[in-house]
């Protein structure tokens, strides 16, 4: 009887402990996903292929800009900011060009793409997919190598009320170096960086993937509510709404 009494308590003991190991990384992702960089989250390496699909289909990145999720998480780093798929940045984290790694084999060239659906709002995305930074021919992980489509450019959602900006991370895998006949663009405000088409671009220059992917959300009322407020107004963080209104006839005036 001492010895069954001393196993019962002993796997009540290993049973709170792991419910309250689960409690704390539960409350750490929420918590990051909330208030930035300034909250600890789970380690990206320990993602596995069901949270990084999940994670593309709560935000609708799945059916949005790609069919299925791709195997790997993309690692993106913004100075000693790790980003987190699904989490909320300030515009000024993401203000210059990130550190990538992904898995890579030997012998094939890696193309970047970072683009935003949700340009220049997400109820009317009349610009889907903005460029953000379209990079290509990259050896390995050698980003220096690669051929610049269009250079780096930092979120800069307008100030509306309409809904979430989400900024998606795409690797896709080339067998060769490939010539992209495309426009150069480097100037921020290039008008050539609307509507990138995405499917497009892969099929034209037979791209394989995505093979990785990350991807973070902007909300563009920083500068008018912040993000303590937002959480104590609504108390749990609102789930993004993505409108499927069709397009309009005929573009907005800007």
């Amino acid at each position: 009887m001492i010895e069954a009494r001393r196993f019962h308590l002993g796997s009540t003991v290993k049973i709170h402990h792991v419910l309250l190991f689960l409690s704390i990384h539960s409350l750490s992702f929420n918590a990051y996903r909330l208030y930035g960089s300034s909250a600890k989250s789970v380690s990206s390496s320990n993602h596995s292929d069901r949270f990084i699909e999940d994670a593309l289909k709560k935000y609708k990145v799945i059916p949005d800009l790609i069919k299925t999720a791709p195997p790997c998480l993309l690692e993106v780093t913004y100075g000693d900011v790790k980003v987190n798929i699904g989490e909320e940045l300030k515009p000024e984290v993401a203000e210059n060009k990130p550190t990538l790694k992904w898995p890579v084999k030997k012998g094939k060239f890696y193309c970047i793409i970072f683009i935003d659906p949700d340009n220049p709002s997400p109820k009317k995305p009349k610009w889907k997919s903005y460029q953000h930074w379209v990079l290509t021919n990259i050896h390995g992980l050698n980003v220096s190598s690669g051929e610049h489509i269009s250079h780096y450019m930092g979120p800069t959602p307008r100030e509306t009320l309409d809904g979430i900006h989400r900024y998606v991370f795409l690797i896709y895998e080339q067998d060769e170096l490939t010539y992209f006949m495309r426009p150069y663009i480097k100037a921020k405000g290039d008008p050539m960086r609307k509507r990138f088409d995405l499917d497009k671009f892969v099929d034209e220059f037979d791209l394989t993937g995505p093979i990785a992917v990350n991807f973070f959300y902007v909300t563009p009322m920083y500068d008018k509510v912040t993000t303590t407020e937002i959480v104590t107004e609504y108390e749990l963080p609102p789930v993004p709404q993505f409108w499927t209104d069709p397009p309009p006839d005929h573009e907005d005036v800007e």
